[in-house]
């Protein structure tokens, strides 16, 4: 039907909008879905002949339109409700596709969606498939329960669709869905007084007007409840004409907006509108208002040529690896860049190579002393020599040599290595400061989200530390996935541009094993591959124990096998890493920590004895498999007791890190403090604290307790400070007179030329009436100067208790619940790894924000008949991959449902393949090949086959 001949009913829908059914499908994909939401009928709404064609038309000419951009899920949700409302299957499957291009299993909605379609086609068994798997990924969920309930429904067990409400409202107790769902069941079944207890139960929990309110009004009306019924349909109609103001408003701003972007303003004022951000759109997804602008196209400048001089004749490579050139371009041209290339795609070279090219150094905060090494045994020697290491393990007099080494003025050095930890050093950040950065380099920058299970809360104060240094910002990791990248720039509070690298490596197979939950079968399989598999491999166990027992067993069956953990002592580990790497030993079996800077490129396969803790961990563990680009095998062993311990140990780390570990840190170190509220505290202190639970938090769970509590608003930890500090004046007097600070200071102290006084910096600071930090910042200037000799003791965590209010429970709570959502939420998403019938270079690349055009035809999904497409789960044959060209407008199908098939084929064929004949058509009906349309992207292939 063409768009001039709209019928009334759409007239009479858009009207009040000002909108036409062809510029409604211009609006933003969000408030198009808005509008059609708004626009659908409730569920309890009988459709007439009219209403159904006016929605069918406004379903296909939105759809149409959205198929040919990027759809958001919002409105393609809103369009299969529209199709299912109206019964028009064929096009909710298609929109389903296009929903789910491939299974979900790490989406309850995937599997509700699944079975609302199934039911729609009186495909009961599919419908009960999807639910079976449902019920095994997502027990005890309250969609799940909802969606048992629907099914039950279906087939008239009212007593069983109750008891699936039940279940949910224990789940969900303040659900009016669920009390509404059970009133509904109630009243099938005669039951009128539990009808009315439940409508009642739902009133008190739903806002007057709701849209679940009208199908109450149409209960109380069974009820003979006539005046209850009145009151909550009117109270519907004033909500519905309120929502109709709230989006004619939208939309008029929307459209005001769009005017105002396309005319210059007065000259004297602000230029184009567009230029001023109050009127940029803000996105829906918070990471995407984040300015990360990906650069994944060659640089369209091209770079110096030294800097391939630089390649060549330094590091001995002839060209970049993808990512790598395009960083360096935006290092050498000073932006503030986000690189999340993935293992093995050479990180370092990007800051490395700029470190030989940069007028002033190039500081890489790195989180494992271990990884520093790694990366500086592997440096070129031109700049090895120029490279500095800071960190604990050096005496107190060499990192001092070193820091005094890297500020000066014509200091050689071009690289420095330090863990995040050291910018809490006032004296390393003022060396920083005085000799000058080129590049800040933050390695492993997942690590500043709170969220994520590689935390480390130091690197939370790398921007505050940062804070007086105008120095471009590089971040690197291979794991983050679009949320992560989003907070990385939140947290860094840098304008990043995103460099971006695929995490799609052709010549890695991926796949899973099932064995059984005992030792002795995954000893055997990984015997069996580990004999089988040519070349170097790696395997990853959970366990110190686990290692050894692995090594124990492929060495009595011939393989040459070492382990490595922590547990050993420094000369044995390195031996086992050596000789592994050397070629000598052909396996190590490790914890997951070995791997980190290790560049051996010939392993041929990584085998995961236990799962990762995430896909995040997992991706960059099986990564460091066939870094040369020669095929490797990277197999996960798993078994169906394997969720449950991973949800054990989750449980373990919850119980180390719950509220009541967290009021006894803040005790610990309120008893401390005393009535100032701040001052200096040792970690041991902390550690050695009172706690309930046996045993005791370790260091790290302490470090991520004092970043809770910071983020909660109870406790601020600015610089550590010295516990003492010893002072003195110089025996040369400085060359400019004492500042008045000075004076007072020695006056306060008692200090004088014959003898070093021992200084409280907290004490003083106070009677001085500086903050501890100012103080300590002042002492090193004037140390600096010469007019003292500030000689500090070792630092110490520095603390100021904050009025937390009332709200500090509430938001100590809200925080350990995100934590453990955000946990719970990567164990799904390993579990529907695990279980996946998919492509699982396609499922990974999707979770780290990429789509695969294709399968990639290696892993064991891809080679093995077990492969499921969305089809067979539909029963619909296989899945329509590509987007149709054009849709025609649907004609209306008769009620014979042959006559139906026959039209909504031709309608498919005439829209998107080409011409079909009689003979074609049969032959597409019958599912025969030798006919045109099908192949896998037409969804009436076979309706006909007997």
């Amino acid at each position: 039907m063409p768009l001039s001949l709209e019928p009334q009913i759409l007239q009479e829908w858009l009207a009040p909008f000002n909108l036409t059914l062809e510029n409604l499908t211009l609006l933003p994909h969000s408030l198009q879905a808005e509008l059609l939401g708004f626009l659908l009928p409730n569920e309890e709404t009988e459709l007439d002949e009219r209403t159904q064609v006016g929605l069918n038309l406004l379903g296909w000419a939105v759809g149409t339109k959205a198929l040919q951009e990027e759809p958001s899920k919002k409105l393609l949700r809103v369009l299969l409700r529209l199709f299912l409302t109206v019964d028009e299957l064929g096009p909710a499957a298609y929109i389903f596709f296009n929903l789910w291009p491939d299974p979900e299993p790490a989406r309850v909605t995937y599997f509700s969606e699944l079975v609302q379609l199934n039911l729609a086609q009186h495909k009961l068994e599919a419908a009960l498939q999807a639910l079976a798997e449902m019920q095994e990924l997502y027990a005890g969920r309250y969609t799940t329960f909802i969606t048992e309930a629907e099914i039950c429904l279906y087939q008239g067990e009212f007593e069983a669709a109750r008891t699936a409400y039940l279940k949910g409202l224990e789940t969900s107790p303040l659900s009016h869905r669920l009390i509404l769902n059970l009133a509904a069941v109630a009243c099938k079944q005669d039951q009128f007084e539990e009808t009315a207890a439940r409508l009642d139960q739902m009133e008190q929990l739903l806002e007057p007007g709701k849209v679940s309110a009208i199908k109450a009004a149409r209960l109380w009306q069974k009820l003979g409840n006539a005046d209850r019924a009145a009151q909550i349909t009117e109270a519907y109609n004033l909500h519905k004409q309120q929502r109709q103001v709230q989006l004619c408003q939208e939309i008029q701003e929307l459209t005001l907006a769009e005017q105002a972007e396309s005319y210059p303003l007065a000259s004297d004022q602000t230029g184009l509108a567009g230029q001023n951000p109050d009127l940029q759109p803000r996105p829906d997804n918070e990471a995407l208002a984040l300015s990360l602008i990906p650069e994944l196209a060659r640089p369209g400048e091209s770079l110096p040529e030294a800097v391939f001089q630089v390649l060549r004749d330094i590091f001995g490579h002839e060209e970049f690896r993808p990512g790598q050139e395009q960083v360096i371009a935006n290092i050498l041209a000073g932006h503030d860049t986000l690189a999340v290339l993935p293992t093995g795609a050479g990180k370092s070279l990007c800051y490395q190579l700029p470190a030989l090219l940069l007028p002033r150094p190039v500081l890489v905060l790195s989180p494992l002393i271990s990884l520093m090494k790694d990366q500086f045994d592997k440096l070129p020697p031109a700049l090895k020599k120029h490279t500095l290491i800071i960190n604990s393990s050096l005496e107190p007099a060499e990192a001092v040599r070193r820091l005094r080494e890297l500020a000066r003025p014509d200091s050689s050095i071009r690289l420095v290595y330090a863990a995040p930890e050291r910018l809490r050093q006032a004296t390393f950040v003022k060396a920083l400061t005085r000799g000058g950065l080129g590049l800040i380099v933050v390695d492993e920058a997942h690590c500043v989200t709170m969220w994520g299970n590689d935390f480390r809360p130091d690197y939370l104060f790398i921007r505050r530390a940062l804070t007086g240094l105008d120095t471009p910002l590089l971040a690197v990791t291979a794991t983050a996935t679009p949320q992560v990248a989003g907070e990385i720039t939140r947290e860094l509070g840098r304008d990043f541009k995103l460099v971006r690298g695929s995490v799609f490596r052709s010549n890695l197979s991926f796949s899973v094993e099932k064995v059984s939950a005992t030792m002795e079968p995954r000893l055997e399989k990984v015997a069996e591959i580990a004999k089988t598999l040519p070349g170097s491999g790696i395997i990853y166990a959970r366990s110190r124990e686990k290692c050894e027992q692995v090594a124990a067993a492929l060495r009595q069956q011939g393989v040459k096998a070492r382990h490595y953990h922590a547990g050993m002592d420094n000369d044995t580990r390195q031996q086992a890493q050596e000789s592994w790497t050397s070629g000598q030993t052909r396996v190590i079996v490790a914890t997951i920590a070995f791997g980190m800077g290790i560049d051996k490129p010939d392993v041929r396969y990584i085998i995961h004895f236990n799962p990762a803790t995430s896909l995040e961990n997992y991706m960059q563990e099986a990564g460091r498999a066939g870094r040369d680009g020669l095929p490797a095998h990277c197999i996960l062993l798993y078994s169906s007791s394997d969720k449950g311990n991973l949800t054990r140990w989750l449980r373990e780390e919850r119980e180390q890190l719950d509220l009541e570990t967290l009021r006894a840190v803040y005790k610990i170190i309120a008893r401390r403090l005393g009535r100032e509220r701040r001052g200096i505290i040792s970690l041991d202190e902390i550690l050695a604290g009172s706690y309930a639970t046996f045993p005791p938090p370790d260091e790290t769970v302490v470090r991520v307790a004092l970043s809770l509590l910071e983020r909660a608003g109870l406790l601020e930890r600015g610089f550590d400070l010295p516990l003492s500090a010893q002072l003195s004046l110089p025996l040369l007097a400085p060359a400019s007179p004492f500042p008045p600070e000075v004076i007072e200071l020695s006056r306060l102290v008692g200090l004088d030329s014959d003898r070093p006084v021992q200084l409280d910096l907290v004490s003083v600071a106070g009677q001085l009436n500086f903050n501890p930090i100012e103080l300590d910042d002042r002492l090193l200037d004037w140390h600096e100067a010469g007019f003292v000799n500030y000689q500090p003791g070792r630092r110490q965590i520095y603390l100021e208790l904050k009025d937390a209010g009332n709200e500090a429970r509430s938001r100590l709570v809200e925080l350990l619940t995100r934590r453990q959502a955000e946990a719970e939420h990567r164990l799904d998403q390993l579990e529907s790894y695990f279980k996946a019938p998919v492509c699982r270079q396609m499922l990974l690349a999707r979770h780290f924000g990429e789509k695969l055009s294709q399968r990639c035809g290696t892993c064991d999904n891809c080679t093995s008949s077990k492969t499921v497409n969305l089809s067979d789960r539909l029963s619909l044959g296989p899945a329509m991959k590509q987007p149709v060209r054009a849709i025609n407008q649907p004609p209306k199908m008769a009620d014979d449902e042959s006559t139906g098939l026959i039209l909504g084929s031709l309608n498919y064929i005439t829209g998107g393949e080409g011409q079909l004949g009689r003979s074609g058509l049969v032959n597409l009906l019958m599912g025969r090949k030798t006919a045109l349309g099908t192949r896998a992207n037409n969804p009436f292939k076979g309706k006909f086959e007997t």
